[in-house]
Protein backbone atom coordinates (compact mmCIF):
# COMPACT_ATOMS: atom_id res chain seq x y z
CA UNK A 1 0.00 0.00 0.00
CA UNK A 2 2.81 2.18 1.02
CA UNK A 3 4.50 1.45 -2.36
CA UNK A 4 1.17 2.05 -4.69
CA UNK A 5 1.24 5.49 -2.62
CA UNK A 6 4.24 6.31 -3.24
CA UNK A 7 4.16 5.96 -6.67
CA UNK A 8 0.85 7.92 -6.76
CA UNK A 9 3.02 10.94 -4.84
CA UNK A 10 5.79 11.00 -7.17
CA UNK A 11 3.70 10.58 -10.41
CA UNK A 12 1.64 13.97 -9.05
CA UNK A 13 4.66 15.51 -8.34
CA UNK A 14 6.02 14.92 -12.00
CA UNK A 15 2.65 16.67 -13.00
CA UNK A 16 2.87 19.50 -11.04
CA UNK A 17 6.79 20.15 -11.77
CA UNK A 18 5.39 19.87 -15.35
CA UNK A 19 2.93 22.07 -15.24
CA UNK A 20 4.92 24.78 -13.23
CA UNK A 21 7.08 24.43 -15.99
CA UNK A 22 4.54 24.85 -18.47
CA UNK A 23 3.28 27.69 -16.88
CA UNK A 24 6.45 29.37 -16.42
CA UNK A 25 7.54 29.07 -20.20
CA UNK A 26 4.82 31.04 -21.80
CA UNK A 27 1.90 33.30 -20.72
CA UNK A 28 3.28 36.12 -17.96
CA UNK A 29 -0.33 36.59 -16.57
CA UNK A 30 -0.54 35.56 -13.19
CA UNK A 31 -1.41 32.15 -12.85
CA UNK A 32 -5.15 31.22 -11.23
CA UNK A 33 -4.55 29.14 -8.23
CA UNK A 34 -6.71 26.10 -7.66
CA UNK A 35 -6.44 24.13 -4.38
CA UNK A 36 -5.05 20.41 -4.57
CA UNK A 37 -7.36 17.23 -3.44
CA UNK A 38 -6.12 17.49 0.38
CA UNK A 39 -4.96 13.54 -0.23
CA UNK A 40 -2.12 15.11 -2.00
CA UNK A 41 0.72 15.27 0.13
CA UNK A 42 3.35 18.39 -0.56
CA UNK A 43 6.40 16.93 -1.08
CA UNK A 44 7.39 12.95 -1.73
CA UNK A 45 10.55 12.63 0.67
CA UNK A 46 10.89 9.48 2.77
CA UNK A 47 11.57 9.80 6.37
CA UNK A 48 15.62 9.71 7.91
CA UNK A 49 17.04 6.33 8.13
CA UNK A 50 19.92 5.53 10.97
CA UNK A 51 22.20 6.61 8.06
CA UNK A 52 20.91 9.32 6.77
CA UNK A 53 21.02 12.22 9.11
CA UNK A 54 20.50 15.65 8.17
CA UNK A 55 23.59 17.79 7.89
CA UNK A 56 24.14 21.18 9.57
CA UNK A 57 24.07 22.61 5.82
CA UNK A 58 21.12 20.77 5.25
CA UNK A 59 18.95 21.75 7.85
CA UNK A 60 19.46 23.55 11.49
CA UNK A 61 18.99 21.87 14.69
CA UNK A 62 15.71 22.17 16.19
CA UNK A 63 15.56 25.48 18.84
CA UNK A 64 13.48 26.43 21.50
CA UNK A 65 10.44 28.47 20.67
CA UNK A 66 10.60 31.69 23.24
CA UNK A 67 7.84 31.44 26.13
CA UNK A 68 5.50 33.46 25.94
CA UNK A 69 1.30 34.00 26.76
CA UNK A 70 -0.83 32.71 24.11
CA UNK A 71 -3.70 34.85 23.90
CA UNK A 72 -7.17 34.26 25.56
CA UNK A 73 -8.56 32.58 21.98
CA UNK A 74 -5.81 30.71 21.11
CA UNK A 75 -5.74 28.69 24.62
CA UNK A 76 -9.55 27.76 24.10
CA UNK A 77 -8.68 26.47 20.62
CA UNK A 78 -9.44 22.72 20.95
CA UNK A 79 -7.34 21.59 18.29
CA UNK A 80 -3.90 22.46 16.43
CA UNK A 81 -5.86 23.32 13.26
CA UNK A 82 -8.05 25.49 15.08
CA UNK A 83 -5.09 26.91 16.52
CA UNK A 84 -3.86 27.83 13.13
CA UNK A 85 -7.16 28.94 11.46
CA UNK A 86 -7.32 31.55 13.97
CA UNK A 87 -3.79 32.54 13.87
CA UNK A 88 -2.62 32.60 10.39
CA UNK A 89 -4.44 34.86 7.94
CA UNK A 90 -4.20 32.79 4.77
CA UNK A 91 -5.28 29.66 6.43
CA UNK A 92 -8.25 29.61 4.48
CA UNK A 93 -6.45 28.97 0.85
CA UNK A 94 -4.11 26.87 2.46
CA UNK A 95 -4.70 22.62 1.75
CA UNK A 96 -4.90 20.60 4.83
CA UNK A 97 -2.99 17.42 4.64
CA UNK A 98 -3.82 14.07 6.53
CA UNK A 99 -2.58 11.41 9.29
CA UNK A 100 -1.74 9.21 6.55
CA UNK A 101 0.58 12.05 4.65
CA UNK A 102 2.26 12.62 7.70
CA UNK A 103 3.19 9.14 7.87
CA UNK A 104 3.87 8.45 4.18
CA UNK A 105 5.78 11.76 3.53
CA UNK A 106 7.45 12.62 7.24
CA UNK A 107 7.74 8.72 9.06
CA UNK A 108 5.33 9.97 11.79
CA UNK A 109 3.16 7.98 12.18
CA UNK A 110 -0.65 8.63 14.55
CA UNK A 111 0.59 7.09 17.60
CA UNK A 112 3.25 9.49 17.90
CA UNK A 113 1.37 12.65 18.59
CA UNK A 114 -1.64 13.89 20.03
CA UNK A 115 -2.91 16.53 18.00
CA UNK A 116 -1.01 17.72 14.09
CA UNK A 117 -1.94 20.43 11.44
CA UNK A 118 -0.02 20.60 8.25
CA UNK A 119 -1.05 23.34 5.55
CA UNK A 120 0.20 23.77 2.18
CA UNK A 121 -0.21 26.37 -0.12
CA UNK A 122 -1.72 24.62 -3.93
CA UNK A 123 1.04 26.48 -5.61
CA UNK A 124 5.05 26.78 -6.21
CA UNK A 125 5.11 29.65 -3.60
CA UNK A 126 6.98 26.95 -0.65
CA UNK A 127 4.27 28.85 1.99
CA UNK A 128 3.88 25.51 4.64
CA UNK A 129 2.96 24.92 8.13
CA UNK A 130 3.49 22.13 10.02
CA UNK A 131 2.31 21.76 13.72
CA UNK A 132 2.86 18.47 15.77
CA UNK A 133 2.15 18.11 19.22
CA UNK A 134 4.30 15.36 20.08
CA UNK A 135 4.22 12.54 22.66
CA UNK A 136 7.46 13.04 25.04
CA UNK A 137 8.77 9.36 23.62
CA UNK A 138 8.17 10.27 20.02
CA UNK A 139 10.11 14.24 20.46
CA UNK A 140 13.21 13.15 19.14
CA UNK A 141 12.12 11.20 16.09
CA UNK A 142 10.12 14.25 15.34
CA UNK A 143 12.24 16.67 15.66
CA UNK A 144 14.82 14.68 13.24
CA UNK A 145 11.82 13.91 10.84
CA UNK A 146 11.00 17.61 10.36
CA UNK A 147 14.80 18.64 10.07
CA UNK A 148 15.49 15.94 7.57
CA UNK A 149 11.89 17.44 5.18
CA UNK A 150 12.96 20.37 6.10
CA UNK A 151 16.51 19.93 4.40
CA UNK A 152 14.67 17.86 1.22
CA UNK A 153 12.07 20.66 0.44
CA UNK A 154 15.61 23.04 0.26
CA UNK A 155 17.23 20.45 -2.08
CA UNK A 156 13.87 20.10 -4.08
CA UNK A 157 13.55 24.46 -4.46
CA UNK A 158 17.28 25.12 -4.40
CA UNK A 159 17.45 25.24 -8.48
CA UNK A 160 13.64 25.73 -10.10
CA UNK A 161 11.79 27.72 -7.09
CA UNK A 162 14.20 30.92 -6.18
CA UNK A 163 11.44 32.42 -3.67
CA UNK A 164 10.40 29.13 -2.34
CA UNK A 165 13.89 28.24 -1.37
CA UNK A 166 14.66 31.44 -0.23
CA UNK A 167 11.42 30.94 2.23
CA UNK A 168 12.65 27.29 2.70
CA UNK A 169 16.44 28.50 3.55
CA UNK A 170 15.42 30.60 6.11
CA UNK A 171 12.96 28.64 7.65
CA UNK A 172 13.46 26.23 11.20
CA UNK A 173 11.69 23.70 13.17
CA UNK A 174 10.64 25.54 16.34
CA UNK A 175 10.18 23.23 19.70
CA UNK A 176 7.84 24.07 23.11
CA UNK A 177 7.84 21.18 25.21
CA UNK A 178 7.05 18.51 23.18
CA UNK A 179 5.21 20.76 20.13
CA UNK A 180 6.68 21.33 17.07
CA UNK A 181 6.00 24.22 14.59
CA UNK A 182 7.67 24.36 11.08
CA UNK A 183 6.56 27.79 9.21
CA UNK A 184 7.75 28.34 5.78
CA UNK A 185 6.16 31.83 4.96
CA UNK A 186 7.21 35.75 5.12
CA UNK A 187 6.00 36.06 8.77
CA UNK A 188 8.11 32.60 9.86
CA UNK A 189 9.13 33.81 13.26
CA UNK A 190 6.08 35.25 14.51
CA UNK A 191 3.58 32.83 13.16
CA UNK A 192 5.25 29.96 14.93
CA UNK A 193 5.56 32.05 17.97
CA UNK A 194 1.87 32.65 17.83
CA UNK A 195 1.58 28.75 17.31
CA UNK A 196 3.48 27.74 19.75
CA UNK A 197 1.98 29.88 22.30
CA UNK A 198 1.13 28.05 25.47
CA UNK A 199 2.09 24.71 24.45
Amino acid sequence: MKKVMKTILIAALILAAATALTACSGNNAPAKETAAPATEAPAATEAPTATEAPTATEAPAVTEAPATEAPAAEQTAATLSEKAAGILPDAGSLVESSAEDFSDVLGIEPEEYTDACWLASAGMDGREVLVIRGKAESADHIAEALDFYLGQRRKETQNYAPDAYRLLKDAGVKRSGNTFALVVGEQAEAESAALLAGE
